[in-house]
């Protein structure tokens, strides 16, 4: 939810953004669709894959043990692909410590209050095999089991794909907005999100999953917490000290427990199994079937966030009756425009009226480019670590030709089946964290899509962003068809 007091900040920090906009650039250009939308190609159906649902129930009978420890009802639904979990005014529950937390660093990162999550058995079975891995690993080394709060623990409210429900919408909304945010969501998505709220729209902000879950990133991610040292064995080599009367750790006491910590990995590492790369592509792989296996991977990510945004949506508009037939835009930002053209394919195929409009920021297609391109997130799909040997062009090519003829989610695949819907797509013309050729492949795949482009990075894109809210709402308004009942 945007509260008031974070609306202030928000305006103050547009702003200033404008400021600086006229001395520094920041300049973004609208360059309409050149060509007339060709026609959809929809996603065969056998395209989306079928998580196994065998333990869901199982899922839905724990959660009475969440009721019981947070004093507040658990609401639970088994789907037919996952379970959805909502807790009414879990923002009321906050203590004191962490509200203090949020003002300290609201400023720039930002958290939506969870009101509840969507998981599946696909991400309950990669927790429990990462925790399984780890303890095996750890007993074979005779290293010290993990801290309770480091066991992964699927059965909590902040795993899966969480999401934020308004607490009440305007008496005649304009209609839905489905957020779905970045990787590291931020305060510079706020003055956008604020303007659609001013004329009415309802939005719901999704925070999807951003890194791929397979069985060989979970042997990875369980190889790199049985190296992680134990609260126990650090405060045996540096404890921790904090001063009673302001609480705050000692940099000194933080620099020890740093060393320490890197100590006993190194002391680690030698007693655990070789470290890899999850998709390590060495002399005796095969790029084609590491190709096909990344495509099918990278289909369940993609999959995951859509059975979560449409069980989310759908949640909402039972939950506010009147918001039936309004309207529903999908807006994605950075990682979450990655995931927005899937979710917004599978909502068009079951409501060929919906979504009404698709506006990314910082998307782009070709999850396989974007993964190994980016200067800031390989979203799991990693197949070196930074000391291998680089990767000869013509295996990594080969590995790339195969995930792109068997990927059948990504988003070069999913905006082909959004080709009669608008799409705004709002981009840096020199990024690096989604690369730039990512998103021009993303508007060349769909082929009608208006640009607003800017001139400058993914970090400058987002920071002269609340300069554009005004110019991107009135785009929503003109191709959603509907005219705001309030025009604040």
């Amino acid at each position: 939810m945007l509260t008031r007091r974070r609306r202030v900040r928000t305006v103050a920090l547009a702003a200033a953004t404008l400021l600086l906009a006229g001395a520094a650039g920041g300049g973004y250009r609208f360059s309409p669709a050149r060509a007339a939308a060709r026609p959809s190609e929809p996603i065969p159906s056998d395209a989306w894959p079928s998580p196994p649902t065998d333990r869901l129930h199982e899922v839905a009978d724990r959660s009475a043990a969440i009721e019981s420890k947070r004093r507040e009802p658990i609401r639970v639904t088994v789907l037919d692909s996952g379970v959805l979990r909502v807790a009414p005014e879990i923002d009321g529950y906050r203590s004191d410590d962490l509200r203090h937390s949020d003002d300290l660093f609201s400023d720039r990162l930002v958290s939506y209050a969870n009101d509840g999550n969507f998981i599946t058995q696909w991400e309950i079975e990669y927790v429990d095999a990462i925790n399984r891995e780890s303890h095996a690993m750890r007993s074979a080394a005779h290293l010290p089991p993990p801290d309770l709060d480091d066991v992964k623990d699927w059965n909590s409210l902040s795993f899966g794909v969480t999401f934020t429900l308004p607490r009440n919408i305007p008496e005649n909304p304009t209609g839905v907005v489905v957020h779905l945010h970045g990787l590291f969501p931020t305060v510079y998505e706020f003055p956008l999100l604020e303007r659609l709220v001013d004329q009415d729209w309802v939005v719901t902000t999704i925070d999807p999953r951003s890194s791929v879950i397979s069985d060989r990133a979970a042997f990875a991610n369980a190889r790199s917490d049985a190296a992680r040292p134990s609260r126990f064995q650090l405060n045996a080599v540096a404890p921790m000290v904090v001063n009673e009367s302001s609480r705050v750790i000692e940099r000194a006491t933080l620099d020890a427990r740093f060393e320490a910590a890197l100590r006993l990995r190194d002391d680690n590492d030698a007693a655990l199994p070789p470290r890899h790369a999850a998709y390590a592509l060495d002399d005796t792989t095969d790029p084609e079937t590491l190709g096909a296996e990344i495509a099918t991977d990278a289909d369940r990510l993609l999959a995951i966030n859509a059975y979560a945004a449409e069980a989310a949506l759908n949640l909402l508009l039972d939950t506010f009756p009147t918001l039936e037939g309004r309207p529903v835009v999908v807006l994605g930002f950075s990682a979450g425009a990655l995931a927005a053209p899937t979710f917004a394919a599978a909502l068009h195929e079951k409501h060929p009226a919906q979504p009404a409009a698709l506006v990314l920021v910082g998307g782009g297609g070709d999850l396989f480019t974007v993964s190994q391109e980016s200067a800031m997130s390989d979203g799991g799909i990693k197949l070196r670590l930074d000391d291998d040997p680089a990767i000869p062009a013509g295996r990594l090519d080969a590995v790339h030709e195969a995930y792109l003829a068997n990927a059948r989610l990504d988003p070069l695949r999913s905006i082909s089946a959004l080709r009669d819907v608008p799409v705004l797509h709002v981009y840096g013309d020199k990024d690096r964290i989604v690369p730039t050729k990512a998103a021009e492949a993303l508007n060349e795949a769909h082929g009608s899509v208006d640009r607003l482009i800017h001139g400058g990075d993914h970090g400058t894109l987002f920071g002269f962003l609340g300069g554009q809210s005004n110019r991107i709402v009135r785009w929503i308004r003109e191709n959603a068809g509907v005219q705001p009942s309030n025009t604040r």
